[in-house]
């Protein structure tokens, strides 16, 4: 195991691969098919010219005796510094479908840390510098910093719609709840935000056997959240793998795919995303690996 130093942010890294099978990239192109036609529509220029929501898209899933069960889809997904570095199939894969594809700068907001890895396969500029480009861009900032709708018209993902969860609702996932809905807690679940990212105001509630594990939430914690946000979504909950080398830590892949006008999304391969907690994201006890594609 090896630290990555990604701007202001360590994290760990390993060579063990994890294969995505044939029968999980089915499916994923499946799902896609069905998430491009029910996300919010927003007047990008990827919704104008190409009818899909992002030009690049990850899934952050599980498989548990070959189903694919997925979190959420990532129509503005980060972790594609770090997946080219780590992963010399998805790099060879990325460099290739992004020939496809006009000059995509990102641009950053000035609110954000140094933590992002974007500069490690794209350059990163402002939102002044931007302006006064015709490049298409990729934008990082918050859907209420309203000055980045400015760059819809070259955009290649999501703006002001980004993080928002409404396509899961209509693809079956989970359903809206509020202060007065009653809540399975016998069973295990997760509530989450009707728009959001990064884990935020993500309230996971375990069954029985799992309470301990870090990540969890208390029923007072996730009442209170439901009451301080009024509206959220409520999805059953869902075991994370077991990473077969490293003891006590939960797993989930988070697999890229990238639109190709001819052919659709097309997969890229990916990130294994290690942790000893049941909310899985970058944080520094979090192991990273290569996800690689059967072929």
């Amino acid at each position: 195991m090896k630290t990555m130093q990604i701007g202001g942010w360590a994290t760990n890294v390993v060579d063990q691969e994890e294969v995505f099978p044939i029968v999980a990239i089915n499916e994923a192109s499946r799902l896609l098919s069905a998430w491009k036609g029910v996300f919010p529509r927003e007047d990008t220029w990827v919704q104008r010219n190409h009818e899909v929501p992002s030009l690049v898209v990850r899934l952050d899933c599980v498989i548990h005796n070959g189903q694919l069960s997925v979190y959420e889809i990532e129509e503005r997904p980060a972790g594609i510094g770090v997946a080219l570095t780590i992963n010399r199939q998805f790099r060879d894969l990325f460099q290739g479908w992004l020939k496809d594809w006009s000059l995509i700068k990102v641009v950053v907001s000035s609110r954000r840390g140094k933590d992002g890895d974007d500069y490690l396969w794209s350059e990163i500029v402002s939102l002044e510098q931007a302006m006064e480009e015709n490049s298409l861009v990729l934008v990082r900032a918050e859907p209420k910093e309203k000055e980045f709708l400015a760059l819809a018209k070259r955009s290649i993902s999501s703006i002001g719609v980004k993080g928002d969860k409404s396509y899961g609702v209509a693809l079956g996932w989970w359903e809206e709840i509020d202060g007065s809905s009653r809540l399975p807690y016998n069973d295990g679940f997760v509530v989450k935000p009707i728009q959001g990212s990064k884990a935020r105001d993500v309230e996971i509630y375990p069954p029985k056997h799992l309470k301990k594990m870090g990540g969890s939430s208390t029923i007072n914690r996730i009442e209170s959240v439901i009451g301080r946000k009024g509206r959220m979504y409520l999805q059953p909950f869902i075991l994370p793998m077991v990473h077969p080398l490293y003891s006590g830590m939960f797993m989930i892949y988070r697999a890229f795919f990238g639109y190709r006008k001819e052919t659709g999304y097309i997969p890229l391969g990916g990130l294994w995303n290690a942790r000893p907690n049941l909310k899985i994201h970058g944080a520094s006890d979090a192991v990273f690996g290569p996800l690689i594609l059967d072929q």
